[in-house]
């Protein structure tokens, strides 16, 4: 499971990164940003949700000894 301060850095990153896409549109950056920026998004965005489910998913499948 993803410690709790974790998931709440990888939602900070997600909205520092979505708060500059919104600053700087894509067709304002060079071919290699947008590059970076297409692929980042879905990655931060899965990274965010990931932290958020397991975060709050009840833990299956664990023993508790």
């Amino acid at each position: 499971m993803i410690p709790r301060k974790r998931s709440f850095v990888l939602i900070a990153i997600y909205a520092a990164y979505l708060g500059f896409l919104l600053w700087r549109p894509l067709h304002e950056l060079s071919v290699s940003a947008r590059i970076v920026a297409m692929v980042g998004a879905p990655l931060l965005t899965f990274a965010a949700i990931a932290a958020v489910l397991f975060r709050f998913l009840p833990k299956k499948g664990r023993s508790e000894s």
